[in-house]
């Protein structure tokens, strides 16, 4: 069967079946998983599709290049929303700036947190904190007292 294809039809790897597999990544064509492993090997080629590779602006407008689109944008978010996560899970204060309200935070402060900022803004103190999840932020042990703001005031 090998004797009537072309060179071109055969898998770049072992030119012994036709392709069947093209590579995203450089459009390398191979006939099956070890030899798909093979040139990932060979040619130190991850297989992802590069997402700035240039593509011609009449392949733009077809379904596949629009699926190449909606496939990178949808990556894009998931990323977004892991580092969301990670940050919610190491206690790092995140702000939303979205069209609603651009710099709000995107969480809801502590009860204690609550009544202590509330404290500082009727006092019209300026207080600069550290962002949460830093060190100094965890150091940090201001509380308010019925009547007064008791600080720590960190050096260095």
């Amino acid at each position: 069967m090998s004797e009537d294809l072309l060179l071109t039809e055969l898998c770049m790897i072992c030119r012994a079946k036709p392709y069947k597999y093209c590579c995203p990544r450089c459009s390398s064509r191979t006939c099956s998983l070890p030899c798909q492993k093979r040139h990932k090997q060979w040619a130190s080629c991850s297989g992802l599709r590069d997402p700035a590779a240039y593509i011609k602006r009449s392949d733009l407008a077809t379904p596949k290049g629009i699926d190449h689109d909606y496939n990178y944008l949808t990556s894009i978010e998931r990323q977004l929303d892991t580092a969301e996560r990670d940050c919610e899970s190491r206690g790092i204060l995140l702000f939303d700036n979205n069209r609603n309200g651009a710099g709000k935070k995107r969480h809801q402060s502590a009860k204690g947190e609550v009544v202590l900022e509330s404290a500082i803004k009727q006092r019209r103190v300026v207080v600069d904190k550290a962002p949460k999840g830093l060190s100094r932020q965890k150091q940090n042990a201001t509380r308010w007292d019925k009547k007064y703001v008791i600080t720590t005031v960190l050096s260095g």
